[in-house]
């Protein structure tokens, strides 16, 4: 199935270029200007949302949409990154 999305920040603005892949192959792609995407995966695969100065997110695919709110890491406060994923929308 196509499985598409938007990658957000706290405020609700799109990310831009956050990697998107199938967790265990080589499929991926990257969010748009508008922080959406889109890509190929199998009911049950696993997507890994990463962002750099983020924490990696693993989202079970259980439906075709599935949103990600990125948030702010603490550990990439203190390095003086941005970062950190966990509000996950499955639609």
């Amino acid at each position: 199935m196509t499985v598409t999305g938007t990658v957000s920040d706290e405020s609700g603005s799109p990310i831009i270029g956050v990697s998107v892949t199938v967790k265990g192959n080589s499929t991926g792609t990257t969010s748009d200007a508008n922080g959406k995407y889109s890509i190929t995966a199998k009911n049950g695969d696993e997507l890994e949302f990463t962002f750099l100065g983020c924490d990696k997110v693993t989202v079970k695919v259980t439906s075709a949409g599935i949103d990600v709110t990125l948030n702010t890491s603490t550990e990439a406060l203190r390095e003086g990154g941005v970062g950190g994923a966990r509000n996950i929308q499955i639609m």
